[in-house]
C-alpha cells in the first residue's frame, strides 16, 4: 500500500473497504482510477503516469475509470513473463536500493 495515494482516496471520499479494507485487489484499483483524474496537479497525478510509462510502457493513456480495465489487462500480461517479476523490474530499472517508509 501507498500511504500517499490512500490520503488522495480518502480527500477523494472513497470509502475505506476500498483502500485499506477487504475489498478485492481489482475493486481498489478502480477506486484508485476513479481519484486519479482528481489528483492533476498533485504529484500523485504524476507519479501514477510515471509508474505506468517506465515499467509497463504505457504512454499518450491518461489513467482514468475510462483506462483502467485495459490498462489493468495489459500489465496483468505483462507481469505473467519473466522480466517483470519484482526483481525483473527492478533490475530494468537500474534499483541499487530499496527502501520503506514502514
Amino acid at each position: 500500500g501507498d500511504h500517499y495515494k490512500w490520503r488522495g482516496m480518502r480527500s477523494a471520499g472513497i470509502e475505506e473497504r476500498l483502500i485499506t479494507g477487504d475489498a478485492s485487489d481489482y475493486d481498489k484499483y478502480m477506486a484508485w482510477a476513479k481519484t486519479v483524474p482528481q489528483t492533476l496537479g498533485n504529484p500523485l497525478y504524476h507519479w501514477t503516469h510515471l509508474e505506468l510509462r517506465r515499467p509497463f510502457g504505457i504512454t499518450n493513456t491518461l489513467f482514468s475509470p475510462d483506462t483502467a480495465e485495459q490498462i489493468w489487462h495489459q500489465c496483468n500480461e505483462r507481469l505473467e513473463t519473466p522480466e517483470f517479476t519484482a526483481r525483473g523490474i527492478m533490475q530494468q530499472m537500474n534499483v541499487v536500493m530499496a527502501g520503506t517508509t514502514d
